[in-house]
């Protein structure tokens, strides 16, 4: 009788080693949340990662969409109602350049749930709504700040108050603070706009089949 139970134990223990491959339910959830995870900070590091634009002689310094990533730029008009035909890129003319809405709009077209996800869409854009507008207004506000400084430079040089260097030395110094103050807006508000993306990124990955959860995924990320 002993035998007997020590053989089950023994058969038990490698039906539990050839099965232990297996993905369990909970296990399952956890790989979700670290694709989820992932792709916010891969989409969040867009974000803190801006590049500053002009800031010479003619042109202001400057961030591409006031310095918003694709993720965070988006709005309603965006993805447009359902409606039949092949999947489109975004619905809104000026993010038509906006690959997050692109991506999107191509896994949801044609979806059956197409409407839940617009509404999850919808829900998103209003999570991060007030957060874009404040950061929007002190992105401008450090712009004109920083216009003014850049002109005074400008008017320094034309009046050969300064040297060429001495005005491309300044122009540098000017640059390294925009970088910095923009730097410290991103980050200030970056754990908003994180926790808006990643519930909305939760709702995709529980609406999309699996197929379409990894293109939607393959599609932002590239």
């Amino acid at each position: 009788m002993k035998k007997s139970i020590f053989i089950f134990m023994i058969g038990a223990f490698f039906i539990n080693a050839c099965q232990s491959d297996e993905v369990l339910p909970a296990e399952e959830d956890n790989i979700q949340e670290q694709e989820i995870e992932m792709l916010v900070e891969a989409l969040s590091r867009e974000f803190t990662t801006t590049s500053i634009e002009g800031g010479d002689e003619h042109q202001p310094f400057g961030v591409r969409n006031f310095g918003l990533s694709d993720a965070f730029s988006t709005n309603d008009e965006d993805m447009p109602a359902r409606r039949p035909g092949p999947p489109s890129n975004a619905g809104n003319n000026d993010n038509a350049g906006n690959k997050f809405v692109a991506c999107l709009v191509r896994v949801s077209n044609n979806h059956p749930g197409q409407a839940n996800i617009r509404q999850a869409f919808m829900e998103y854009n209003r999570c991060k709504a007030d957060q874009v507008q404040r950061f929007r207004e002190a992105v401008m506000a450090l712009n004109g700040n920083m216009e003014e400084a850049r002109k005074a430079l400008v008017e320094q040089f034309r009046a050969e108050e300064i040297t060429r260097e001495e005005f491309a030395e300044a122009l540098n110094s000017l640059r390294e603070r925009y970088q910095a103050a923009i730097r410290e807006l991103t980050g200030r508000n970056q754990a908003r706009f994180n926790q808006c993306l990643r519930a909305f990124l939760s709702f995709l990955n529980e609406n999309l089949s699996e197929e379409e959860w990894k293109q939607f995924r393959t599609c932002v990320s590239n």
